[in-house]
């Protein structure tokens, strides 16, 4: 970790993260946050499920951006979306969400920091990698052996579609773990993920009417900024 890194440093990152954006990167912050809240508003659901989905977004969008305390939101959407998906009966979500996510968002944070770039007494962006040819065809063999093996784990548990819900949460976690290790093919695995996941909430908020729809607007808000974050690194310079 830099020798000169602070808990100062690491507070004012939650407001420096947003200076000097471009016109269009704030629209799209706002866009986004008011595409929840009204979704929420207007198509029901509870507080909880409102904050975890705008935290979420908010931290999605600072990660696309390459911004360190992306984490410090995730920690909070994290927990909250746990608590959501228990509630749904989403156990595989519930599980992987509690024991794997929320530590992974302080571990995250830790090598984002060892891995950022600085200016003075400003941490500024994290430096990207790409995964080599072997080290993509490994990781996709392994997350489809880990999604197979999870959905017959939570047919036992008689959790809600556990095909889509371990679909969802194993790809997570590998994308979760390329994200931690800055490298950009993270985004490949989130698109994939956020087109499950907008399958899967489309069939809860049918089979729960008045509640969801926050959490689905969140994932499809999701869907078109791991695309936007998809360009962002693969347009910005990367480690080989």
């Amino acid at each position: 970790m830099k020798s000169n890194f602070s808990i100062k440093m690491m507070m004012q990152t939650l407001w420096t993260d947003f200076y000097g954006w471009s016109v269009k990167e704030y629209a799209w912050l706002v866009l986004a946050s008011l595409a929840i809240i009204v979704t929420s508003l207007v198509m029901g659901g509870g507080m909880i499920e409102l904050i975890s989905s705008l935290t979420g977004i908010v931290g999605a969008i600072l990660v696309a951006k390459g911004k360190i305390s992306s984490y410090a939101w995730g920690v909070v959407a994290t927990a909250l979306y746990a608590w959501v998906s228990y509630s749904y009966q989403l156990y595989g979500e519930t599980i992987l969400y509690t024991l794997v996510f929320l530590p992974m968002q302080f571990i995250g944070y830790y090598y984002w920091i060892k891995s950022s770039s600085q200016v003075g007494d400003a941490i500024v962006d994290v430096i990207k990698r790409a995964l080599s040819t072997r080290q993509r065809l490994f990781t996709v063999g392994a997350t489809i052996a880990a999604i197979v093996g999870y959905a017959a784990f939570l047919r036992v548990l008689e959790g809600a579609m556990p095909g889509m819900d371990a679909a969802t949460a194993i790809l997570s976690v590998t994308a979760t773990l390329l994200m931690v290790r800055r490298f950009a093919e993270q985004w490949i695995a989130w698109i994939v993920v956020n087109v499950v996941a907008v399958t899967m909430w489309v069939v809860m908020v049918l089979q729960h009417q008045d509640q969801g729809w926050a959490v689905l607007a969140m994932w499809i808000v999701f869907l078109l900024n791991s695309i936007y974050g998809w360009v962002q690194w693969r347009t910005a310079k990367v480690e080989g």
